[in-house]
């Protein structure tokens, strides 16, 4: 299963600041690019600050594992501070069993 996440994102003058979790308790990979260059990997990306240059596009992909036994629910949530103003987007999907697993891919394009 793939979920897609597609927005813009209203640039300042500084740099812009990034931050995914992978919620509801499950188990996850995220990978980060910056116009298709990758700049971050790893089970927890937060405060990872890119240019805020203008026509960019910042792009999230992460893989998450329902590993939590309570649960079927996967999440992944993502916030973006330092353009005009601080914004937060969820992107989620119910697995169909205990060890599914889910891709994420989020692209913001920074305006």
């Amino acid at each position: 299963m793939l979920v897609r996440l597609r927005e813009s994102y209203l640039i300042s003058t500084g740099p812009v600041t990034i931050d995914v979790t992978v919620g509801e308790g499950q188990k996850g990979f995220t990978e980060v690019l910056l116009n298709g260059a990758t700049i971050a990997s790893g089970s927890s990306i937060h405060a990872l600050t890119v240019p805020g240059i203008s026509g960019q596009k910042l792009r999230v992909t992460s893989t998450v594992t329902d590993t939590n036994p309570a649960t079927n629910n996967t999440s992944v949530t993502y916030t973006l501070s330092g353009g005009k103003e601080t914004q937060t987007f969820t992107s989620a999907h119910t697995v169909g069993s205990a060890g599914d697993t889910v891709d994420y891919d989020a692209i913001f394009l920074l305006i």
